[in-house]
């Protein structure tokens, strides 16, 4: 996996209408080699979602998700997708 692209992951469990829950993207925060260079490791920046829009009480289904698992958890992960991105370099000129 490499910067700029996404990973779905795959919360368990169905929805109010009884399907299994979609996947949800998240951007990979984590450089090229991993945190840890020589392990199979990814990191993700996830935000806890608790309100809707409007600002009423709403649980997001993944985010809760990956924001409450245990060490040794296991996690459904699809992907990457996209290509690799990285920001170019942007030099500023001096003022005259």
């Amino acid at each position: 996996m490499l910067e700029g692209q996404s990973l779905g992951i795959v919360p368990p469990g169905v929805d109010a209408a009884g399907k299994p829950h979609h996947i949800r993207l998240y951007s990979i925060a984590s450089p090229r080699d991993g945190e840890r260079p020589g392990y199979n490791n990814v990191a993700l920046t996830v935000k806890r979602v608790t309100a809707d829009r409007d600002g009423k009480p709403a649980r997001g289904v993944a985010s809760n998700y990956l924001c409450d698992l245990g060490k040794g958890d296991k996690v459904t992960v699809v992907g990457p997708y996209g290509a690799s991105f990285l920001m170019p370099i942007i030099r500023a000129r001096a003022s005259s």
